[in-house]
C-alpha cells in the first residue's frame, strides 16, 4: 500500500516539478531543477510512464487555465483601498497564469530534446491542445513560445509527421506572418518558417513558397515590426530563399528586404 501511494504521488507530481524546471522565475526553476535531478533517476523501464506523466499535466495546463477575469475584481463599493487591493490582486492572478502555461510550453519542448522521440509521439494523445496559443492575439509571450515548440518540432522530425498535419501548419504560420507585430516574437516566427520551408517534401516547395511569400515580403517590407537589421531574421533570408530554389519568388524577397532597410535606417546612418 505504501509502495502504490507513493508511486502515486511520483507520478501525480513529476509533471508540475518537470514543468517548474521553466518557469521564468529563477529561484522556482533552480530550485525544480534539482528536485527533478533526484525524482528523474529512474530505470529505463519507466520512462515511457514518466513521460505519459509529464505530457498529462501539460496538456492540462494548456487545455484547462484560462486567465483570470476582470469582471471578478470589480465591486460596488468606491473604497479606493479595495479598488488597489482588486487591482493588485488581478496582477498577480495574470502573473501567476502567465507563468504556469509558459512553463508548460516550454516544458514540452524540453521533453521533446531530453527524450527519445518515439516515447514522446507515442505517449500524446491530444496535440492539438499544444497550439492552442499560436495566434493568440492577447499573450505575446505565448505566441513566443509556441513558435519555439513548432520549431522544435520541425527539427526533430523527418519532414513526414508532424503534431498535426502539413496543411494546418501552413495556415497557421501564414496567418501568424501576417498578424504578428512583435518584435520580439518576429525572429522566431521567421526561423520556424525557414526551417518549415528546408523540411518539407520537395514537390510541396513550390506551392508553399507560392502561399508564404507575400506574407513573408510584408513582414520584411516592415523589417519585422522593429527587429534590429543585424538580427536573425535578416540572416534567415538567404538560407530560405536556397531552401525556396524559385527565382522570381527569391527577387521578391530580396527586394523587400532592401525596401525594410528604410523603416530602420536613417541617412546619418
Amino acid at each position: 500500500l505504501t509502495l502504490l501511494l507513493y508511486s502515486f504521488c511520483y507520478e501525480s507530481s513529476i509533471g508540475a516539478i518537470y514543468c517548474s524546471t521553466r518557469d521564468p522565475r529563477n529561484e522556482v526553476s533552480t530550485v525544480a531543477t534539482t528536485l527533478a535531478a533526484k525524482l528523474l533517476q529512474f530505470d529505463e523501464t519507466r520512462t515511457a510512464t514518466i513521460i505519459q506523466s509529464i505530457q498529462s499535466h501539460i496538456i492540462f495546463v494548456v487545455s484547462t487555465l484560462k486567465p483570470p477575469s476582470k469582471m471578478m475584481n470589480l465591486t460596488n463599493n468606491n473604497n479606493e483601498d479595495n479598488t488597489i487591493n482588486r487591482c493588485n490582486n488581478y496582477e498577480e492572478q495574470m502573473e501567476r497564469y502567465e507563468r504556469i502555461v509558459l512553463s508548460a510550453l516550454h516544458a514540452m519542448k524540453a521533453l521533446l530534446q531530453d527524450y527519445s522521440q518515439q516515447l514522446v509521439l507515442q505517449a500524446m494523445e491530444n496535440t492539438s491542445v499544444l497550439w492552442k496559443h499560436f495566434n493568440n492575439p492577447n499573450q505575446e509571450s505565448f505566441r513566443n513560445a509556441t513558435y519555439q515548440l513548432l520549431s522544435c518540432c520541425i527539427q526533430q522530425q523527418n519532414g513526414s509527421f508532424l503534431f498535426f498535419d502539413n496543411s494546418t501548419i501552413e495556415t497557421s504560420l501564414v496567418t501568424a506572418l501576417n498578424s504578428e507585430k512583435n518584435p520580439s516574437n518576429t525572429n522566431v516566427l521567421m526561423e520556424a518558417v525557414t526551417m518549415y520551408t528546408v523540411r518539407i517534401n520537395n514537390n510541396k516547395e513550390d506551392r508553399w513558397c507560392q502561399l508564404v511569400s507575400s506574407a513573408i515580403c510584408k513582414q520584411l517590407r516592415h523589417a519585422c515590426y522593429g527587429c534590429s537589421p543585424t538580427s536573425s531574421y535578416t540572416q534567415l533570408v538567404l538560407p530560405w530563399i536556397a531552401a525556396a530554389s524559385n527565382m522570381p519568388i527569391s527577387a521578391k524577397i530580396l527586394t523587400s528586404l532592401y525596401e525594410g532597410h528604410t523603416c530602420v535606417f536613417t541617412q546619418e546612418d
